[in-house]
């Protein structure tokens, strides 16, 4: 069975990440290289409802082109609306 690892190998021979624009946060940004995948889901942003919706489809990973953040947040606090995303 294939594991995240597997798939981010496959992803940079299409892209390798040589070819990203300098500083973009590229590559796997959460969960194990060693965990296994069976379906996939892709979106173009780690918005909150493909997050929602790869988790409904029972995903085991999410592929997105734009990154949840793409620098460090300064905080996780309730009232912050990226806080959802972030787990």
């Amino acid at each position: 069975m294939p594991t995240v690892k597997d798939v981010i190998s496959a992803m940079e021979r299409i892209a390798p990440p040589a070819l990203a624009v300098a500083g973009d946060p590229i590559g796997l940004h959460s969960g194990k290289r060693s965990a296994k995948v069976t379906k996939i889901a892709v979106a173009m942003d780690a918005s909150l409802k493909a997050i929602e919706t790869a988790s409904r489809k029972k995903a085991d990973m999410l592929v997105v082109h734009h990154p949840r953040f793409y620098k460090g947040l300064s905080t996780l606090a309730a009232h912050d609306p990226f806080r959802r995303r972030a787990a």
